[in-house]
Formats: C-alpha cells, sequence, structure tokens
C-alpha cells in the first residue's frame, strides 16, 4: 500500500506535495519508532508509522499547494481601491472644471481631434491638430487669454501656445495646436486645456481623451 502511494505521489504530485510527503514520512517513522519502542514490535510499528506518515505527507503537500485565496482577495480589494481612488479624481477634476467654467469670464468649447488618419487615433509618428473655441461669455473686452494644452502621455509634443490678445464681448476664436507622437503603446492619452485670463492663474477648462497607437 505505502509503494502505490509514493508511486501515485511521483506521477501526479507537484514539488510542493512530494516535498510535504517527504516530510511526513519523516515524521511517521519517528511516531513508528516511538510505538516500537513502547510496544517491542519496531517492525510492525515502523510501518504504521511509515504509512500515517505518507498519509500526513500527502495532506501537507496539498496544503503547500493550495492557492492563496486570501492573497488574490487581498489583490481584488486593492485593485478595486485603486479603481475607486481614480474615479474620485475624475469626479474631482469635472467639479473644478464646472466651478471654473461657472466662474470665469472666458470658456472653451467644441473641442475636436484631428488626426492626419480620420480614424479619431493618434499613431506613433503621426502629426495632428488639436482645436477648440475661446468664448468670451461676459460684456467687457478681455485685454490677455493664454491658453495651455498639457498631455498625459509625455511622449505627445504639443506646440508652443499664442497669447490671445484682446478679446471682445461675446466674441469666439478658434485656437489650433499641433500635436505629435514620438512614442507610443496602444492605449489612451488625456489632453488638459487650461486658460489664464488677464495674466491670472491657470485653470482646467475641458479635459479630452483620445486613442493611442504603436
Amino acid at each position: 500500500m505505502i509503494s502505490v502511494v509514493l508511486l501515485s505521489g511521483c506521477v501526479t504530485q507537484t514539488s510542493q506535495q512530494a516535498t510535504g510527503t517527504i516530510v511526513g514520512l519523516q515524521l511517521g517513522s519517528v511516531v513508528g519508532r516511538a510505538v516500537g519502542a513502547a510496544t517491542g514490535d519496531s517492525w510492525s510499528s515502523g510501518t504504521t508509522g511509515a504509512a500515517i506518515g505518507a498519509v500526513a505527507g500527502a495532506m501537507l503537500g496539498n496544503t503547500l499547494n493550495a492557492p492563496k485565496k486570501k492573497s488574490t482577495e487581498a489583490d481584488a480589494v486593492t485593485s478595486s481601491a485603486k479603481k475607486s481612488k481614480q474615479d474620485r479624481r475624475r469626479e474631482q477634476m469635472l467639479q473644478a472644471i464646472d466651478e471654473a467654467s461657472q466662474q470665469s469670464d472666458v470658456t472653451v468649447g467644441k473641442i475636436q481631434f484631428l488626426p492626419a488618419n480620420g480614424d479619431n487615433t493618434l499613431y506613433e509618428g503621426e502629426c495632428a491638430k488639436l482645436s477648440f473655441d475661446i468664448i468670451n461669455n461676459s460684456d467687457r473686452t478681455i485685454a490677455t487669454v493664454d491658453p495651455l494644452v498639457v498631455c498625459s502621455n509625455r511622449n505627445i509634443e504639443i506646440s508652443p501656445m499664442k497669447r490671445i490678445e484682446k478679446l471682445l464681448p461675446g466674441e469666439v476664436v478658434r485656437y489650433t495646436v499641433s500635436i505629435m507622437a514620438k512614442k507610443l503603446r496602444s492605449g489612451t492619452a488625456s489632453f488638459i486645456v487650461k486658460l489664464s485670463i488677464d495674466g491670472g492663474e491657470y485653470k482646467v477648462m475641458m479635459i479630452d481623451k483620445i486613442r493611442t497607437e504603436k
């Protein structure tokens, strides 16, 4: 019976299970010797101890080889927490944009990505354009407007910004920047449009996300 168990272990057990079996046999040998010393029958006690050790070893091997459920559950919780944190950040950003638009005399609208290939995807080495409206919603003339466009992907270059001088009441200016991808991975990239009015601090006015391909 012991030979069958060991042969089965050699064929089907993993290295961890086999290690457990060996440890169990060693423990069983100790048990067998102890039983033999007490009963005077060292051979049968040693056999019994070996059998016990084989069974115990198999159980130990299975325990060692069992999947770490707690670790998997912990990873899932961590991943969920990260997503929740990202969602909160996005919500805060959108709320900040909405508040900035309500408080500002100048807003941004009709943002549009203009790729050379026409399929709404930016490819590595491609030169494209990003355009948007800058709108004076007030009844006064704005002396200066400084647009700033930044990208979440550092490998995407954006052309230098130019200041808009004297934006009249109700006036709409279509502003365009050139973008180029030096090196890309397949995924997405976000463009953030900021404005500085009359030399004030830059405020986020709009976010646009595009697809990227290597």
